[in-house]
């Protein structure tokens, strides 16, 4: 049976069997307008099929392209280890965008489904291709623009991500597996620092909030001892009373703790107590106003130059570390990319939204079950290096602001007005402690984050299962 070469738009296709071109001339396939040829040379009206016996030349379908998923365009970094989603990558397509990964893939397929219909076999006519790429391109731009909200004020980005964030918290009990009950005080529940979504399973957080996952018998025996003390300064001013002590300032009060035996003895018996008795059982982050299961955290990844016991500046510059859940998110914040981040100036509008809780628990000023996030807004004072020096735009990743925070705000995101995450918030500027062991932000409001990109030097760290973490 002869075959013929097809040319249809001004493209070549075949060669195609006489018997199947009548087929698809008769079905609408073809035009009057549609060309063929035994030799690529001379050209004739479809209608004029002729019986020649003129066998064509061999000629080599292009081969149909093959998606590869590892070839599929990221918007994040991928893992080698354990194909995580990480932030700024320089192969993103748009750092901005969260979804650029979906939409790229969808947008891949539709160009392989263009090339396979035109290439293929000629199934379907021309009216039929622009049929359904049209429907396609409309699905994918209703996708693309309910997925990619217009946001331009701090309200909207509440509005849009305070889900987003959540409160870290640890499950204590004592030595034989009960709910930690210190002195009559419920301390099972303990709240530990903020940490916000930056892919479906993955939260960052501050490398010194994990840290206090870490070792129970000090850093979560200091948390449970700091959210206990202020429940207990009745106590020691009864005991006070009853040795005909009066105490009328908070000096009163430590000076009574410092110098009494019984007091200090009582005090020294709840820190003992704690450091004795106190385990996890397991840490779970509970996000901003949804009572929603809590995401059980599974493992955890730190800086590799974090130094847990060193409090310098430089040592802070690290201080970020990334939370994984075993349930998955919806949602997550957009990361400003490397070009924003660099054009960052001082005095502008920043916010945060966390849960500064500091001198607040004792007070009931937090629900730890659903807990409701803080949002508070300041500018960028200064853009520097950790030692505070101006170096350049890739070195200069301590950002100092002024906006208000106390503990419990650590690991909170620190964003522009159109919601992208510029840095995390990590320190305060101390002048005082009070009496029940609360800091004293300073007056000069010089508050401290790292800028965002620092979560790109986590790519190669070791996830690590939380149950070993944190015993």
């Amino acid at each position: 049976m002869k075959s013929y070469y097809i040319k249809l738009n001004n493209k070549i296709y075949g060669p195609i069997d006489e018997e199947k071109i009548r087929e698809r001339l008769a079905n609408g396939t073809f035009s009057d307008s549609t060309l063929f040829s035994d030799d690529k040379i001379h050209w004739k009206k479809i209608n004029d099929v002729s019986s020649t016996q003129t066998q064509p030349e061999t000629y080599i379908v292009p081969p149909q392209p093959t998606y590869n998923e590892q070839q599929e365009p990221q918007s994040r970094l991928e893992n080698n280890i354990n194909n995580e989603i990480h932030p700024l990558s320089k192969k993103s397509f748009n750092f901005s965008s969260s979804y650029n990964k979906t939409f790229s893939y969808l947008k891949n397929h539709t160009i392989q489904i263009f090339d396979s219909l035109c290439h293929k076999s000629l199934l379907l006519s021309k009216k039929h291709i622009i049929y359904c790429l049209g429907v396609i391109i409309i699905i994918l731009s209703i996708y693309y623009n309910f997925n990619h909200k217009n946001i331009s004020s701090f309200e909207d980005v509440v509005k849009d991500y305070e889900s987003c964030v959540g409160l870290v918290v640890a499950t204590a009990e004592d030595a034989s597996g009960k709910p930690l009950n210190i002195m009559g005080r419920d301390l099972s529940t303990l709240p530990i620092g903020t940490a916000f979504a930056i892919g479906k399973n993955m939260f960052a957080t501050n490398c010194h909030v994990a840290y206090s996952l870490k070792d129970s018998s000090n850093d979560i025996g200091s948390r449970a001892f700091s959210i206990i003390f202020p429940l207990l300064i009745q106590d020691f001013i009864n005991l006070a009373n009853r040795k005909r002590i009066h105490i009328n300032s908070d000096d009163d009060l430590s000076r009574f703790i410092d110098t009494d035996q019984d007091a200090r003895q009582m005090l020294n018996e709840i820190i003992k107590n704690l450091k004795d008795n106190i385990k996890i059982s397991k840490i779970e982050i509970r996000l901003s106003n949804k009572e929603d299961i809590p995401l059980k955290v599974t493992s955890v990844k730190v800086h590799p130059k974090y130094k847990p016991l060193n409090s310098d500046y430089q040592n802070s510059e690290y201080d970020i570390a990334v939370l994984y859940t075993q349930k998955k998110t919806k949602k997550w914040f957009k990361l400003a990319s490397h070009k924003t981040l660099y054009k960052l100036k001082t005095a502008q509008k920043i916010g945060y939204i966390g849960f500064p809780m500091e001198g607040l628990i004792a007070a009931g000023g937090i629900d730890v079950d659903t807990p409701i996030a803080t949002f508070k807004s300041g500018t960028i004072n200064k853009i520097t290096n950790a030692q505070f020096r101006n170096v350049d735009d890739k070195s200069n990743r301590t950002i100092t602001h002024d906006i208000p925070t106390t503990g419990g705000a650590s690991g909170s995101p620190i964003f522009l007005e159109n919601g992208q995450v510029i840095a995390i918030l990590w320190g305060m500027n101390v002048s005082s402690i009070s009496e029940d062991g609360s800091r004293i932000s300073s007056a000069a409001q010089q508050n401290f984050a790292t800028r965002i990109d620092v979560l790109e030097d986590l790519k190669f760290s070791e996830i690590i299962p939380i149950d070993i973490w944190y015993r």
